[in-house]
């Protein structure tokens, strides 16, 4: 017999089906074992999910087989990807805790699933959802993995969208009820304000109403000689959720040779603070300053806080101006 004739006849003897036979029934066809690896092999073809199969006895696990599936989510021909370990699908933005995640779990033998970055044949990254598991021998040990990959790319996308929505309305959220506590200290301020005739009382009503809503300390100073820079600062109010002193009198008369605002954080004390000085400018210039102490913040006054203490000095200053005129009106009608 040639040695096509021998082949020919070994593929015959391959496909041949044992048949056993019921005593009570029908026979069974029992497919042979070549019969049972083709039909696995092409229901893996057939199947519309990435499979790959890693062999853990060669250097590096790399692939020996994958499915046409590979290379529809992937871009790469199985000629391209047979001998080479899977990282090649790993790129510069792959995040390294979730690679680290399923080194893990192959070191311990356990399945896993992670969703990864990974990058196809022409260079385009996807969201790759990588289901790994282990292939034992006889013996209890590895023998390959077997990892199935499913492009979530829409998927992913579509969270993170949503994710983005609700932080947004979030954040429009926060922000509305900021602005109400905000409108709600600038009423309650006015009200105060508009409430008092005398000076002193004034101001006072005014610390007391942003302590400790808006600071943790706030004083007001009026400055005796305003434009020069020999005025003295004179403290008319404060107040202070801890009953010390708020303030340094040394930025006083900075903002009153500048008539800006200026914000430092305090050091020397046992708790670090962020004081705040606005001036309260009114139609004769800068007549005092408005200090705002903030404990414990971890970074400076934000804009917000500055605009809504300088909007407050020029209600503080159109209120003093108001005290002083009612005042002296009440003297010259005295006499």
């Amino acid at each position: 017999m040639s040695p096509a004739e021998r082949s020919s006849a070994h593929r015959r003897i391959g496909t041949v089906r044992k048949v056993r036979r019921s005593i009570d029934g029908p026979s069974v066809v029992v497919p042979s074992l070549r019969d049972t690896l083709l039909l696995r092999e092409r229901a893996l073809q057939a199947t519309t999910v990435s499979v790959t199969i890693c062999d853990s006895r060669l250097p590096d696990s790399p692939i020996v087989w994958v499915n046409k599936a590979f290379t529809t989510t992937t871009g790469y021909l199985p000629e391209d990807v047979i001998g080479r370990n899977p990282r090649f699908l790993q790129g510069a933005d792959t995040d390294p805790n979730t690679i680290a995640e399923m080194r893990e779990s192959m070191a311990a033998k356990r399945s896993t699933v992670v969703t990864m970055l990974n990058y196809r044949e022409d260079g385009s990254a996807f969201w790759n959802s990588i289901s790994t598991a282990p292939v034992f021998d006889d013996d209890d040990e590895v023998i390959g993995y077997i990892g199935i990959q499913v492009d979530v790319t829409d998927q992913v996308i579509a969270r993170r969208e949503r994710d983005e929505r609700l932080r947004d309305e979030h954040n429009a959220r926060m922000s509305a009820e900021k602005a109400q506590r905000t409108l709600s200290l600038l009423s309650d301020v006015n009200n105060r304000l508009i409430s008092c005739f005398e000076l002193p009382a004034a101001m006072q009503a005014l610390v007391d109403v942003l302590v400790p809503r808006f600071a943790d300390g706030c004083a007001v100073d009026l400055f005796t000689m305003a434009k020069s820079e020999s005025a003295e600062p004179l403290r008319i109010a404060s107040a202070s959720t801890d009953g010390g002193e708020v303030g340094d009198p040394a930025l006083l008369g900075r903002v009153l040779r500048t008539g800006r605002p200026v914000s430092v954080q305090d050091l020397d004390g046992t708790q670090a603070q962020w004081l705040l000085v606005a001036p309260l400018v009114g139609k004769q210039g800068v007549l005092g300053a408005l200090t705002i102490v903030s404990v414990g913040r971890a970074s400076s006054f934000d804009d917000e806080h500055l605009d809504v203490a300088l909007d407050i000095g020029r209600r503080a200053a159109l209120a003093i101006e108001w005290c002083e005129a009612y005042s002296a009106h009440s003297v010259n009608k005295q006499s």
